[in-house]
């Protein structure tokens, strides 16, 4: 054998124990990352909308948001927008007539539920946030009627348990 490899050899079999630590540090520092990733993926909020919709003599449309995610929702903001100008839910008054000016007429009844913050969806937790009732409508009525109501914009801001922040759009 060549004298270089020798001294190669040599020089591995006296470091052997700190190549061997290295490479465990290496691996463990590799792994540590891939679980601290799991565990922010193991707590992720994803929030998803769901519109039902009634077609008959008592005609509805109804708006629910659901977390559909791992870990809890941490909700931040909560914004209900109409064309881009931000729609007050809560004064219900304003609200009626608002309605009244986007269906054309004005609702049976409704119902409107809101997040505010510091409030939290849990894992697979449904919320109903609005629900419009209308008097008897024809099927081109009511179809016409539920195409107005995609003006209508939900923006919800929202965070893990880790603090990393998430947004969910209606619109988007």
């Amino acid at each position: 054998m060549p004298s270089v490899l020798i001294d190669i050899w040599d020089w591995v079999e006296d470091h052997a124990a700190a190549i061997i630590a290295l490479c465990a540090l290496f691996l463990t520092i590799y792994q540590a990352r891939l679980t601290r990733r799991h565990n922010r993926l193991s707590v992720r909020p994803l929030l998803t909308s769901y519109t039902g919709e009634v077609s008959s003599s008592n005609a509805q449309i109804t708006f629910s948001l659901t977390n559909s995610g791992l870990g809890p929702a941490l909700i931040d903001a909560f914004e209900v927008t109409l064309d881009g100008a931000p729609v007050n839910i809560r004064a219900t008054e304003q609200l009626n007539g608002t309605l009244a000016q986007l269906l054309g007429r004005p609702p049976k009844s409704f119902s409107v539920g809101h997040l505010g913050p510091s409030s939290t969806l849990r894992k697979d937790e449904t919320r109903e946030l609005f629900n419009i009732q209308f008097p008897v409508l024809t099927p081109a009525e009511f179809e016409a009627l539920s195409g107005r109501l995609n003006r209508i914009r939900l923006v919800v801001k929202y965070h893990s348990l880790y603090n990393e922040p998430y947004v969910f759009d209606s619109g988007a």
